[in-house]
């Protein structure tokens, strides 16, 4: 039986708590937060879990196994580093870190100490992304010619982290699990309508080094709320709407060639319209699925699913980005 402990009970704090919960195999034993209010809340709703307004003693109660760090973005490292330190297994809240450096220093860290370092990039675990990942492993749209992405609502207006940081780290981190690789560049638009220094919307667009491209679109501010991404392929098309309550995967049997011979002065483009297939997923919380591959994770000494090289290889791309919004756009190489 692993024992778990929880950093940070705010807006994701109870959906951790209630899904580690209801996991077989580990306990909640503790939650640290600062504020009163929250602890007297987990008191309320899960009697036999301690409470404390101190990290530090979760960190140093040597019968926890494992913690789950859900704070703001620029204490995760800190934070992180000292679970580590005291030998637990760690799951961190997206994103990973604040910046590229601290991602790497703490890997080093968790590689040091053998320790199993998660990132809480849930999509990854949801049906839907699951069964697009087995539609393109198997061939059947063919090789992967775009992923375009749109991630939009009417809030939450954060003041700590851009939209960029914040949205397009879910789009981020599912591209390079579907393709398997990360982008060698990337090219950022941003900005601010709020009275705020963050952007409130932005644009990106992601370079692989081939002809394949991926471009994601974040506001908290637009007029409807919008959870959808089209992967186009060399065979077929998927179109992945997570705003629907059922069917949010569909495979369409479209497509184009395109033909030249020495007689034609351009490109003919023949274009093939078929029928539409509704995939069938998976059903249960995808941050359950996260859970349960922790803490497989946690029993078996391996590598999650989202694991920190994930999370390092989402910061990577979300620190160039700002970079290239601070440029006006300006394409930043990765490698």
């Amino acid at each position: 039986m692993k024992q778990i402990g929880l950093v940070g009970y705010g807006y994701w704090g109870p959906n951790l708590i209630r899904n580690f919960s209801e996991l077989k195999g580990c306990r909640v034993k503790a939650v640290a937060d600062r504020s009163a209010e929250q602890l007297a809340l987990v008191k309320k709703l899960y009697p036999e879990v301690a409470v404390t307004s101190d990290a530090g003693e979760l960190f140093r109660d040597e019968s926890i196994d494992g913690v789950i760090i859900a704070t703001p973005i620029p204490t995760h490292y800190k934070l992180a580093a000292e679970a580590i330190r005291h030998g637990k297994d760690v799951l961190v809240e997206k994103s990973f870190t604040a910046s590229l450096s601290e991602a790497r220093r703490l890997l080093a860290l968790a590689e040091a100490k053998k320790r199993v370092v998660a990132v809480d990039h849930t999509f990854l675990y949801s049906g839907a992304v699951q069964a697009i990942k087995k539609l393109i492993d198997s061939g059947a749209i063919g090789r992967v010619q775009y992923i375009d992405s749109s991630r939009l609502n009417l809030g939450r207006i954060k003041s700590d982290i851009s939209v960029i940081w914040d949205l397009m780290s879910h789009d981020i981190a599912i591209m390079g699990y579907l393709l398997g690789r990360t982008p060698t560049s990337v090219s950022a638009t941003g900005i601010s309508h709020t009275l705020r220094t963050v952007e409130n919307m932005g644009y990106m667009t992601l370079f692989f080094g081939d002809d394949t491209i991926g471009h994601v679109t974040a506001s908290w501010v637009a007029p409807l709320k919008v959870r959808r991404m089209i992967i186009g392929g060399t065979k077929k098309m998927i179109v992945y709407d997570d705003a629907e309550a059922h069917d949010k995967v569909k495979l369409y049997d479209v497509g184009y060639t395109v033909t030249r011979d020495n007689s034609q002065s351009r490109p003919r483009f023949d274009y093939r319209r078929g029928g539409v297939s509704v995939q069938k997923i998976n059903g249960g919380e995808a941050l359950g699925g996260l859970a349960k591959d922790f803490l497989r994770c946690m029993n078996e000494r391996s590598l999650p699913v989202s694991s920190g090289k994930t999370g390092l290889e989402v910061v990577q791309v979300l620190e160039a980005a700002t970079k290239s919004v601070a440029a006006n756009g300006k394409e930043i190489k990765l490698r």
